[in-house]
């Protein structure tokens, strides 16, 4: 890596990763709503979507909630693989 763990660590408390976190919790939030919304359309009494398309729908946004999830713990990630890289090079070098 080319950063050490304190470096990881001053942007992960900076104010531009607050601002990310807060984009992926509105995200969050934004696909929520769409998981809880009806496929009823009670406009025209007809399914937006049928059943299975539905399933596959939901299933893609509950993806992308646990994808959101994952990359707010790239801070944690990435500070533990530059420890784990130094402690590979302090090793090194010792033997």
């Amino acid at each position: 890596m080319r950063c050490s763990p304190g470096h990881v660590e001053e942007v992960s408390t900076s104010s531009f990763w607050k601002d990310v976190i807060d984009f992926i919790e509105s995200e969050k939030d934004r696909i929520k709503s769409e998981l809880e919304r009806t496929s009823w359309n009670h406009s025209t009494g007809e399914l937006d979507m049928d059943f299975h398309t539905r399933l596959m729908h939901d299933e893609n946004l509950r993806g992308a909630i646990r994808a959101l999830d994952i990359a707010k713990q790239a801070p944690e990630y990435l500070i533990a693989q530059a420890e784990e890289e130094a402690q590979e090079r302090e090793n090194k070098e010792e033997g």
